[in-house]
């Protein structure tokens, strides 16, 4: 019996339907990030530990959101560190030691003088606010930054060339184009999910940076440019849709309509091992 086998996350798979769903979840997507990092795979148990880890750290800071909460302030704080810190700030001292006192005391001096001379004063005050939050909203904009730049995902979209930098206006001018570079979908007349496949593929060059002719037994790039420059280099703006690699599109396809009695899964296997052959 033919068994299915990742590289990328260095598995194999006697089930044939197993083998084929692996390759849209997520722990696929998530080693194949770290084969463009040349880091080494992760097993499926320290995955699913690892998301379990994230899950529990969102949650906390989902929680610690609403108690991060500076009630002489009334100011909220998205994380504790940045509560801490303020807690010790000299403002937040100010205030909690009665800095309303100090206002009543200055409001008879406002009162003797001019209009003018009343406008600067409360300025200070409003400045050292704004500046304030706008030092706390950089801190939390530059958690963000970290947070999306760790998850960030550059899959090419559908109107996006898989070979070149050209963007189309919709997915059926992208694949117009891409014939220009010698690009054909296999089988095109059993594709079931076109945008799926595109997506799919767009993942691959995107994230990945696999050659879609090398596949992943070909030569790993640092970026989605060294990938597309090798494909048109060497004539690999084509898709390799042969062996086990016919299993990991299966999603895609639906060969069931070239066979009388097409309900049959096993004949559906049959077809796709003769298709490997």
């Amino acid at each position: 019996m033919s068994s299915l086998t990742c590289l990328t996350c260095n598995v194999a798979f006697q089930d044939v339907n197993l083998g084929r769903l692996h390759y849209k979840t997520d722990w696929h997507r998530y080693n194949l990030k770290r084969k463009v990092a040349n880091l080494t795979p992760v097993t499926l148990e320290k995955f699913e530990e690892r998301q379990r880890l994230q899950d529990q750290q969102e949650q906390e800071k989902t929680s610690s959101h609403d108690t991060c909460f500076c009630k002489p302030c009334n100011k909220a704080f998205s994380t504790a560190n940045t509560y801490e810190n303020h807690v010790q700030s000299k403002k937040h001292k100010d205030v909690v030691s009665g800095t309303p006192k100090q206002k009543k005391e200055k409001k008879p001096r406002i009162q003797h003088s001019s209009t003018s001379d009343m406008k600067p004063s409360p300025v200070p005050v409003d400045s050292e606010v704004v500046h304030a939050d706008s030092h706390e909203v950089m801190e939390d904009d530059n958690s963000d930054a970290e947070s999306w730049n760790s998850s960030e995902e550059n899959s090419l979209g559908l109107e996006e060339c898989l070979f070149c930098s050209l963007v189309s206006s919709s997915l059926q001018e992208n694949i117009n184009h891409m014939t220009s570079h010698g690009f054909f979908l296999p089988d095109a007349e059993y594709i079931t999910d076109l945008e799926g496949l595109i997506t799919y593929f767009g993942e691959k060059v995107g994230i990945g940076h696999v050659c879609l002719w090398c596949n992943e037994k070909g030569r790993r790039f640092h970026s989605t440019k060294d990938v597309q420059r090798h494909m048109i280099d060497k004539g690999h703006c084509k898709i390799l849709h042969e062996g086990d690699v016919i299993f990991e599109y299966s999603d895609f396809y639906d060969y069931t309509s070239s066979y009388p009695d097409g309900k049959n899964p096993e004949l559906i296997k049959m077809k796709l091992l003769i298709l490997k052959s």
